[in-house]
């Protein structure tokens, strides 16, 4: 089974995903390279996957941790857009990645 959102998730979806064992991800979709990765402690965090020029592995860069009503998945889904376009723009992955922290 692919990783492909078939319908974007919604805040009320992310709220409802349960910690297992294991780290898990979802796909998140609009964009397709956002996903949500839910930590066993109930931790829930947004990232954007990529795949730099320089090696065959893809990536994570960390957006933000949801949180209700203030960190939610349309601030995450505008984040990743401006990602995505200085990227295209021609901008470092790990130029953005350092100015995050």
């Amino acid at each position: 089974m692919s990783n492909i959102a078939k319908t974007f998730l919604q805040d009320r979806d992310i709220k409802k995903l349960i910690p297992k064992e294991r780290q898990h991800k979802r796909a998140v979709g609009n964009p397709k390279e956002l996903y949500i990765f839910v930590n066993p402690k109930g931790t829930k965090t947004f990232s954007l996957k990529y795949k730099p020029s320089t090696y065959d592995k893809e990536q994570y860069i960390k957006i933000g941790q949801w949180r209700e009503n203030i960190f939610t998945t349309q601030i995450a889904r505008q984040k990743a857009i401006q990602i995505l376009i200085e990227i295209n723009n021609g901008k470092d992955i790990h130029t953005l990645r350092d100015e995050k922290r």
